[in-house]
């Protein structure tokens, strides 16, 4: 949960209130936690930052989301067969629309297996009372217990057990 003072949370409050293609790609923006890099920059005086992410926010991203409403809406077909209708070299616009819908899904699945491991380790207590990560939280929640980090990018890590099992278990949520 974003705390109040946050961007996200603002949108999240006024997200009722306000119409829904403005906010659409603020809401998506503010989920994928990208919302605190422009911010950091902004308040280290890089706000020129915001003037492209705005040009390209209201010149390309809304009209591509109006564009794909309508084509959709109008055709009552998926994505693929929608551009396909338009003309057949628009094929390809729904391919990568799917993949890139595919790419997303998957990073953000990986970030849920975490999560559902964090929470599932969050039960667990030790014989004197306390939590396992309360000695040391990097070592625990980063070694070979939860995450199994390795050691560098040119050493690669085995499968880590308990994330692989939460990511099955989130794909299986997901798809039911």
């Amino acid at each position: 949960i974003a705390p109040r003072s946050s961007p996200c949370a603002t949108v999240r409050a006024g997200a009722r209130s306000s119409p829904y293609i403005p906010l659409h790609p603020a809401r998506a923006h503010c989920r994928s936690r990208i919302g605190r890099f422009p911010r950091n920059i902004a308040r280290n005086g890089g706000g020129e930052w915001f003037v492209p992410y705005f040009l390209s926010l209201f010149l390309l991203g809304i009209p591509m989301l109006l564009c794909e409403l309508a084509v959709g809406q109008h055709f009552q077909r998926n994505a693929l067969d929608a551009f396909a209708s338009v003309n057949k070299r628009f094929k390809g616009v729904g391919i990568a629309a799917a993949f890139t819908g595919t790419m997303i899904v998957t990073y953000y699945m990986a970030i849920i297996s975490w999560a559902i491991v964090y929470f599932c380790w969050s039960f667990q207590i030790t014989e004197s009372g306390d939590l396992p990560w309360s000695s040391d939280p990097a070592s625990f929640l980063f070694g070979p217990s939860v995450i199994n980090l390795s050691s560098g990018p040119d050493e690669p890590g085995g499968l880590a057990k308990w994330p692989s099992i939460a990511m099955i278990i989130g794909w299986v949520i997901t798809a039911a």
